[in-house]
């Protein structure tokens, strides 16, 4: 019975070992498990992704970043920096940087982290996706504890459809012309993005299946561009007028 209990206490304790890690934006915000994060400019800094790696253990933690694939690219144009390490580009199926970044228990990382794709593509074949997964390792090189894919977005300037085409994503708006809130419905999850008419990002979050509504009360008045991604990579665009 002793021996019984005493495997059953390794096995907790093993699993409590396993540091929690999340990918945190720039603004703090953590990235959801699949989240599509979209860009329509390779200007820099407006297309650089930056991001954190927060480790919520009492134990520090190794990570790498897995190239888990590149869709109408070949990863020749994205520029990766993750911890010491800055590269200009990347190969499916490749994780960096060598040596593993250590994030300390309780805290997150300080590194200028950013993915920044400069491929404007070939004129015809669109959206450019690159999927990445942030994981963990043990000291033996073998991945362990949670990880976290995500996948960064390029598409070519945003063109805009009608309100009736957000019905092949299940979508349905209150209105399109919207106050302190954007309100909708949806069939499935996905994420959406507010854009600028200048192709900026202002508000990107992830939308969930049923109503949901997207506080706009910082943004300023004005016609922006909506772009919904559903959970089974379509998209759509329309204009909205916040008063």
């Amino acid at each position: 019975m002793k021996k019984i209990f005493a495997i059953f206490g390794f096995i907790i304790l093993s699993t409590s070992l396993q540091a929690q890690i999340s990918v945190l934006k720039a603004n703090g915000q953590q990235v959801t498990e699949g989240e599509i994060i979209t860009y329509n400019t390779t200007a820099y800094p407006q297309a650089s992704f930056d991001f954190h790696i927060h480790n919520a253990a009492s134990t520090p933690t190794l990570i790498k970043i897995k190239s888990m694939s590149i869709t109408n690219s070949d990863g020749s144009a994205l520029e990766l920096c993750i911890g010491p390490v800055c590269l200009s580009s990347i190969h499916t199926g490749n994780s960096y940087p060598s040596n593993p970044v250590t994030v300390a228990a309780n805290s997150t990382e300080t590194n200028a982290n950013h993915i920044y794709n400069l491929d404007t593509g070939d004129g015809v074949n669109y959206p450019i996706d690159y999927v990445f997964k942030v994981y963990q390792l043990d000291t033996s090189g073998n991945e362990v504890g949670n990880s976290v894919t995500f996948t960064y977005r390029y598409t070519t300037t945003l063109s805009v459809n009608t309100v009736e085409s957000l019905d092949t994503l299940g979508v349905t708006l209150t209105s399109t012309l919207v106050n302190q809130t954007l309100d909708f419905s949806s069939s499935s999850n996905g994420t959406v993005t507010l854009f600028d008419m200048n192709g900026r990002s202002l508000v990107q979050e992830v939308y969930k299946q049923g109503a949901n509504t997207i506080t706009l009360d910082t943004i300023t008045s004005g016609v922006y561009v909506l772009q919904l991604n559903s959970s089974d990579n379509k998209s759509a665009s329309v204009k909205i007028v916040k008063k």
